[in-house]
């Protein structure tokens, strides 16, 4: 078992399902443009890697001011309406109690405001210190920089933390920080993706990571 002060979770597809809400606001956002809705697994496919990026990719659209049109529609959905198509997944309020003595962060891809506001309306952001949203495109996912913040911030030297999601951004973020890496297998990557960028780690339940760390 491993000796970890520092957990860092990433969001979707980790913690919260929030893939309904996520295909409905990117689908409202083209609605908006004109553009004809994308089935959900290809709208899914992008997730990971920012907003903007995803609405970029989905819409094939690259005029800056179309996406800032798109992203601020993306967010009046989203506000709206996401957290009624989202749900924490199963045995993720178990292990965050089981887990009640360590920190815990999140580090996402996603705007800390959707973030943030997801978590409250879900309510659990009580078991968090603090959250490392996307927002910053210099400082994202697979980048280490905000896994090195909130390592700095709490003093966590690399061997006492560990991402967990369920991406290969996730892990490869993990490793660019000279950290632990878990990958879980029920989100929105697919095992195959993930195997292929060794995580340390690799479960199908999060409750497994009391088998893991002590």
């Amino acid at each position: 078992m491993e000796n970890i002060d520092l957990l860092l979770f990433d969001f979707d597809g980790t913690l919260v399902d929030t893939s309904q809400g996520i295909v409905n606001a990117v689908n409202y956002s083209l609605q908006k443009m004109n553009i004809a809705p994308r089935p959900g697994d290809t709208i899914i496919a992008h997730v990971g890697h920012g907003l903007r990026y995803l609405l970029e990719k989905v819409s094939m659209v690259d005029h800056p001011e179309q996406l800032d049109n798109a992203v601020r529609w993306y967010h009046e959905y989203y506000k709206a309406r996401a957290y009624q198509e989202s749900f924490v997944y199963a045995h993720v309020i178990e292990m965050l109690t089981f887990f009640s003595n360590k920190k815990k962060v999140i580090v996402s891809n996603k705007t800390c405001e959707s973030a943030t506001h997801l978590l409250k309306v879900l309510k659990i952001d009580n078991y968090f210190d603090a959250i490392m949203g996307g927002d910053d495109p210099a400082c994202r996912k697979p980048n280490a920089c905000p896994i090195d913040k909130m390592r700095a911030r709490y003093g966590v030297s690399h061997d006492r933390a560990m991402m967990i999601g369920d991406m290969p951004v996730d892990i490869i973020a993990g490793k660019n920080a000279g950290i632990l890496t878990c990958g879980v297998c029920y989100g929105f990557g697919k095992k195959d993706d993930l195997t292929n960028v060794y995580p340390d780690y690799l479960i199908d339940d999060i409750i497994e990571l009391k088998d893991i760390i002590r």
